[in-house]
């Protein structure tokens, strides 16, 4: 395991476009959509604590956009992990939209 970092890191922003085309075959419903989604992460403490937010936008018939905070406590690395988020969705669907609360703990073997 490299050695702990001195400071607080911040990884750069990671934007993400996707163009699902109109070519009239609809998969889960995203037939001539766009998806626009960007993602920033905040080390707070050096490879104990880290905050991230994540905003997506679907230029879709029913304008679906989610955003999402969370905080990852690393217990062992990437391995083992706790993960709080929370999530908010917005649509024109009002049957898209949602708040909800997770909590998960994350073992790889």
């Amino acid at each position: 395991m490299p050695p702990p970092r001195s400071s607080a890191t911040c990884s750069p922003p990671n934007a993400q476009f996707i163009s699902f085309g109109d070519d009239g075959i609809a998969f889960g419903g995203r037939s001539d959509s766009d998806v626009y989604a960007i993602t920033a992460t905040y080390m707070v403490v050096p490879d104990k604590y880290e905050i991230a937010v994540r905003f997506q936008d679907t230029d879709n018939i029913t304008d679906d956009s989610e955003f999402t905070i969370g905080l990852n406590r690393y217990i062992s690395g990437h391995d083992v992990k706790w993960q709080v988020n929370f999530a908010s969705a917005d649509s024109d669907d009002s049957s898209k939209e949602f708040d909800v609360i997770l909590v998960g703990l994350n073992v790889r073997v």
